[in-house]
């Protein structure tokens, strides 16, 4: 299951208290979900060692890489840029002295790395400490670790969004970083434990937004985005961690206009003259076997699967199209019964005249009678 992608968080504009802006310079996203693949551009990790999906900062499975400290690492190419950000979420299991985060992998001397000593995050220089407060504690529960380094290699460390100072540090970047990697493959420890959301900045990010991708991006505060909104495997979903088409609502959906294309064909061959209309005593039995009508699903279905609104569109409108049928069968049946009782009571009526004039004559016979 995928958090939610920070590149949205990132992209859009805040509406909470915690950040009023908007972060741009996102040049590579590793999110860890299922792979090491870069979302924002074409570095993507390669594997080396026993590394392994884990769960994330946002307490799903396989959305988190977890390195066990022998000889696995992720290789990336280094971004060789002159103003950089560089920010991940991280859990160490155990942390053990000189355990390396981040390291050049060209074995040279003056490369970049990152790494854990002395209950502080340092950069080699040879090393030097960006990061002063970074505990024990800190080993049991997800931190976020931010870097920044300006064109002069002016170096500060932030600790879940909080600055804690700048250093200079001389270093060149080499071809290859190794993400839990020892220093030059020689000095300290590989890294062991859970890292989450690896990104990189082409720019010096200020407090502010440092702050705001901190806040848009822990898991226990309400994100600059929506922390109810998650991706799986390309599809989004808003308060459901499993969505299963490409946006998938468990709420309400409010809107002054929805256009539906449709992939299933309009019923207007309801009105040829070679469709096949059942009779309305078929449609009866059906109802009476059945409970719901044909063609539609029936109440425990549309609880199982839901409603393909398109689909079930267009089956409506069939069957009100039937029934307008059924209708114009019915008026022309009422209009052929209303000639015949027109012309039964033409006759009636014609009849009645008759007996009238028999009635009379009858009388007039029955007075002759009676005067001769």
């Amino acid at each position: 299951m995928n958090k939610i992608k920070l590149v949205l968080s990132i992209l859009i504009l805040s509406t909470n208290s915690y950040a009023q802006t908007t972060i741009d310079g996102l040049t590579n996203y590793w999110s860890f979900d299922g792979s090491s693949n870069d979302s924002q551009g074409n570095n993507n990790g390669t594997l080396y060692g026993d590394v392994k999906l884990t769960e994330g900062k946002d307490g799903e499975q396989n959305t988190a890489y977890y390195f066990d400290g022998n000889d696995d690492y992720i290789q990336i190419l280094s971004p060789q840029l002159q103003q950089i950000t560089i920010a991940f979420w991280i859990k160490p299991d155990g942390i053990f002295n000189d355990m390396r985060i981040l390291s050049s992998l060209d074995g040279s001397t003056s490369g970049f790395g990152m790494g854990y000593r002395d209950q502080t995050i340092q950069l080699w220089s040879p090393w030097t400490t960006v990061i002063p407060n970074y505990t024990i504690a800190d080993q049991t529960k997800w931190s976020f670790i931010c870097i920044t380094i300006d064109t002069n290699k002016n170096v500060t460390g932030y600790l879940n969004g909080i600055s804690n100072g700048t250093q200079n540090i001389n270093f060149q970047w080499s071809t290859y970083l190794g993400i839990g990697r020892k220093f030059l493959s020689l000095y300290g420890y590989d890294f062991k434990g859970s890292i989450d959301e690896f990104m990189i900045f082409d720019k010096v990010l200020s407090q502010e937004e440092i702050q705001s991708l901190y806040n848009s991006s822990e898991t226990n505060v309400a994100t600059n985005f929506c922390q109810t909104i998650y991706c799986k495997e390309g599809k989004i979903g808003i308060k459901t961690m499993n969505p299963d088409m490409e946006l998938t609502v468990k709420g309400k959906i409010h809107a002054e206009e929805v256009k539906i294309d449709l992939n299933v064909p309009a019923p207007d061959y309801v009105f040829k003259d070679d469709y096949n209309l059942i009779s309305i005593e078929e449609v009866e039995k059906f109802i009476l076997k059945n409970s719901h009508l044909p063609e539609i699903p029936s109440a425990k279905e549309f609880e199982e699967n839901g409603v393909m609104q398109a689909e079930m569109d267009m089956n409506l409108l069939k069957k009100i199209e039937e029934l307008t049928l059924y209708t114009i069968q019915q008026e022309k049946k009422i209009r052929k019964q209303n000639f015949k009782l027109e012309k039964q009571e033409q006759k009636i009526t014609e009849l009645e005249s008759l007996n009238e004039m028999f009635l009379e004559l009858q009388s007039r016979l029955e007075k002759l009678e009676s005067e001769k």
